[in-house]
């Protein structure tokens, strides 16, 4: 990640609300400690505070009282964290952040590969912000910030590409520097169609809208049928609160990763172990997730994801654990690993 590179040296801190496997991954690469500070309710899968992706502001100046903006090459914040669920950060509270940040002449970066699903919940949650349309929530909520990273394939129709932006002209200068060293990554044509890929949907809310919708019509099937769900529901995926299945699969034996296994044998259904973070792993959580892309799927597709789900979990007595056969002695090794169900 260029913004890693450029601002990070080793023994650096990054305050943060949870990020992203791969979003941690640069920073600690090159050198930071994450200091994870959302607000309490993130731990709490079954709470239905409407912005459990805050980052706890008060634990934002102490950190910075402690360590001092020297040592703080920014603060970075994730929009509809995965870590946590898929919930959003409020206008109010990204707002609160950037003040605080402002105050102390500290950068406020966006993870912003998820804004358009964040934008979607401010304006179904948020007061004064019914009426919105996502680009006015979009660009109010950006003010609020000094620059972002984008990942695009995740909220837009491109398969690849992203970008790194920043109002602060010395920034962007040195964000400039390693791009001539190490190349931006895209052809010419493909910043075209990036270019292209972000501006449709704001000219087009439905296919966001709809997408948001078919993902609590998933997880309200769910939750009526007694799935452990994450509450509330997220706008782009439908997340499981899985600590139950250690009751019945050892935890070397990869509770998730089973339930995922069978679940897959007996509908095609693909899911994923939600990966967490350091400060949810000492609390014990656990989770898988159900992403839903773009326009890919109708209410008949979640009909049928939903019986298979619930059934899935039905069994989960009978499921059978597994062991790992193979992992790249590496950082990313797990990513990579084989396993064979036991028998």
């Amino acid at each position: 990640m260029i913004l890693a590179k450029v601002l990070v040296k080793p023994g650096m801190v990054i305050p943060n609300n949870l990020l992203f496997i791969s979003t941690s991954y640069h920073q600690t690469l090159a050198g930071a400690e994450l200091i994870e500070i959302p607000v309490v309710e993130a731990y709490d899968l079954i709470s239905d505070s409407p912005f459990k992706g805050n980052i706890d502001t008060k634990q934002l100046e102490v950190v910075i009282r402690k360590y001092g903006k020297e040592k703080i090459p920014y603060v970075l914040i994730e929009t509809a964290v995965n870590a946590s669920g898929g919930h959003p950060v409020s206008m109010e509270n990204i707002k609160n952040a950037y003040n605080i940040t402002k105050e102390h002449n500290i950068p406020l970066i966006l993870d912003a590969c998820r804004l358009l699903d964040n934008a979607c919940l401010i304006r179904q949650r948020e007061q004064g912000y019914s009426h919105k349309s996502l680009k006015e929530i979009v660009m109010e909520f950006c003010s609020y910030t000094d620059g972002c990273v984008m990942s695009a394939s995740k909220n837009y129709y491109i398969d690849t590409g992203g970008f790194i932006a920043t109002n602060i002209e010395q920034l962007f200068n040195q964000f400039m520097d390693v791009v001539m060293v190490y190349g931006d990554g895209l052809s010419v044509r493909a910043k075209g169609k990036l270019n292209t890929a972000i501006k449709y949907p704001f000219k087009n809310e439905r296919i966001i809208n709809d997408r948001v919708n078919i993902t609590s019509y998933l997880w309200k099937k769910l939750e009526e049928a007694g799935v452990p769900v994450v509450r509330p529901a997220a706008a782009c995926a439908v997340f499981i609160d899985t600590y139950q299945l250690s009751e019945y699969i050892a935890p070397d034996q990869f509770p998730e990763k089973s339930f995922l296994v069978h679940l897959y044998l007996k509908s095609g259904i693909l899911g994923s172990e939600n990966l967490i973070t350091t400060g949810q792993g000492r609390k014990g959580i656990r989770m898988v997730r159900f992403a839903l892309p773009l326009r890919s799927y109708k209410i008949r597709h979640m009909n049928y994801v939903a019986k298979h789900i619930i059934q899935a979990w039905k069994e989960r007595k009978q499921i059978k654990g597994l062991k790992k056969t193979y992992a790249a002695p590496c950082q990313s090794g797990q990513f990579m690993a084989q396993y064979q169900i036991i028998e």
